[in-house]
């Protein structure tokens, strides 16, 4: 799967704050997602700036344990 065609990575590529913004407000948008869609906009996010946001979405309400353990995957992952 090209994960250029998909909308949500592309969006959190090109405008990371408007992304986590909506997250942090409907991070039940994530469970329709794929995993490899969650894991892409994950990454961007995270090189963006944006690890300490994820990691608070991650600890709310709203998303599923697959999810969550793709996003603190990425998140433990990442290095500068």
């Amino acid at each position: 799967m090209a994960t250029k065609d998909i909308p949500l990575v592309n969006n959190a590529a090109r405008h990371p704050a408007v992304i986590v913004r909506m997250l942090k407000q409907h991070p039940h948008t994530l469970r329709d997602e794929t995993e490899q869609c969650v894991r892409e906009t994950t990454k961007a996010l995270v090189r963006a700036g944006h690890r300490a946001d994820l990691m608070d979405i991650c600890r709310g309400a709203g998303l599923d344990e697959a999810r969550r353990a793709i996003i603190n995957s990425v998140c433990d992952n990442y290095r500068h």
